[in-house]
């Protein structure tokens, strides 16, 4: 069974303008706008908080994959650990722990990770 098709090549020109109606009162010409944009608050870019290093590791963990966070900056406190990780896992969707001076995320999910970080203002490497 052919199925119904619209033409649409062809077909009679508009009667009036749609756009004919509209009002020019108010509106400034083209040409007078200002060339800047008001100098609105700049976004302030963070100081990177510091470099650190990630790598993907299977070994010795069942064939499981984790992204282990390591060489953290030294003013990365414990605290400040527990906080970055409890973010990043509600974020990824994923779990974690700490351990030693590590943080280590479960799942292959090294891009996230990553991009998180990087958000986050440090500078990665790995």
């Amino acid at each position: 069974m052919p199925k119904n098709r619209i033409e649409t090549s062809g077909g009679e020109e508009l009667a009036t303008n749609p756009f004919e109606s509209l009002k020019k009162e108010g509106l400034k010409p083209f040409n007078s706008m200002p060339a800047k944009a008001p100098n609105k608050k700049l976004k302030k870019i963070p100081k990177s908080k510091g470099v650190v290093k990630i790598r993907k590791e299977k070994s010795g963990r069942g064939g499981k994959t984790v992204i282990v966070i390591y060489e953290m900056p030294n003013h990365v406190n414990m605290p400040m650990r527990d906080k970055l990780l409890k973010s990043m896992k509600a974020k990824l969707g994923t779990g974690g722990t700490i351990k030693i001076r590590n943080i280590e995320i479960q799942g292959d999910k090294l891009e996230a990770v990553k991009n998180f970080l990087i958000e986050d203002g440090f500078t990665v490497k790995g």
